[in-house]
This record gives C-alpha cells, structure tokens and sequence, in this order.
C-alpha cells in the first residue's frame, strides 16, 4: 500500500578517521523518493565502530534523518553496509586512491553500468563513457567538472543520463568512478566505470 515506490541514492566520501573517538567526517549526496535531500552536504562527527570480527557499525544524521549502518570488511578499508533504520539501504565503500584530483585525473574509456536499480523505474545501462577534460562521448554526451577542493567529487550533465541529466561523481582513482543522478527524481540510479 501507498504511493508508487521511490529511489533513495546516496554517494559520501568519507575521511579524518578518528579510531580514539569512534567519529568520521563526510561529504554527502543523497536523492531520496524524488526529493533531493543533500548535495555537497559536509557531515562532521559522523560515528563507527569496527570490532575484531570486521563487523562494524557506522551512523550520522543528515538533513534532520538519522542513518545507522552494519557494515562488514572484506579487506583493509573495503566492504559492505546495510541500513539499519527505516529505509532499505545497501552499498559498499572502498578506499581512495591519493589526490588530488582534477578533470585530467580520469581522461580515457571507461566501461559504465547501473547497479541494483533500486526501483523498477530505475534505468538498466551499460556501455562506454569517455571523458576527456571536461567532455563526455560515448554513451552520453555532455560535460563534467571535478570540484576544485582536489578531494574527487564532481558534477556532470550527460544525456541520456542515469535516472536524471544531472550527476554527481565521486572518483575511488584514476581507473574508478562512481556515479548518481542528482536531481528531484523518483527513478534515480547508481553506476560504476571502470576502466
């Protein structure tokens, strides 16, 4: 029962660990049931725990929602998490490789796709992106800007995009993007490239 079912998308980049303390700081995107809950949105004092097992817990608090997570290590700074709270949430996370980085860090061919679409609206795409100092050709065309705080995020505006003309990037190295639609959406999507 209710309305027709909605996409909720998120994209952070996390960092300033603090294993004494338990807390991390993030920088946050998130698109939730076609309302764009936080862009570019700067969280601090974000909390986790990891225990010997790899199983961990993580949790913060944007735009007023309380996000808890289980996350489990399959390896130094990479693994799973799932939500705990209200929404159905899934993901993974990774390490970063060093910066910084600017639209030169990604030139090339990478191969892009959809992952878990989240609603049945969500689009299912695959094909080859590629970029190259600010344009896109390939299975989109358009333009794309990494932020100039070097830390990796970005905008884009491809058409046909993934879920909306409007993207939100994150770069994990040279090799790795991944991506989300930014805009007031209820069938956004997340996507990987790899080269």
């Amino acid at each position: 029962p209710g309305g027709p079912p909605a996409s909720a998308t998120l994209l952070a980049r996390a960092s300033n660990f603090n294993a004494g303390a338990g807390t991390f700081d993030l920088l946050l995107d998130e698109v939730a049931g076609g309302v764009v809950a936080s862009l570019n949105q700067p969280i601090t004092g974000a909390t986790y725990s990891i225990a010997s097992t790899g199983r961990g817990t993580a949790a913060f608090t944007a735009g007023g929602t309380a996000h808890s997570y289980v996350l489990y290590l399959d390896a130094f700074n990479d693994g799973y998490l799932l939500d705990t709270s209200a929404d159905v949430e899934f993901g993974f996370f990774s390490a970063q490789a060093a910066g910084p980085f600017t639209n030169a860090s990604i030139n090339g061919s990478f191969a892009a796709g959809t992952w878990f679409s989240p609603v049945a609206t969500s689009p299912n795409a695959t094909g080859v992106l590629t970029l190259s100092n600010g344009a896109v050709s390939g299975l989109g065309a358009g333009t794309y800007m990494v932020d100039l705080s070097g830390l990796g995020r970005g905008t884009a505006n491809v058409n046909p995009g993934f879920g909306s003309n409007n993207l939100v990037f994150y770069i994990v190295g040279p090799n790795a993007l991944e991506i989300m639609g930014s805009a007031a959406v209820t069938s956004d999507a997340i996507a990987f490239m790899n080269r």
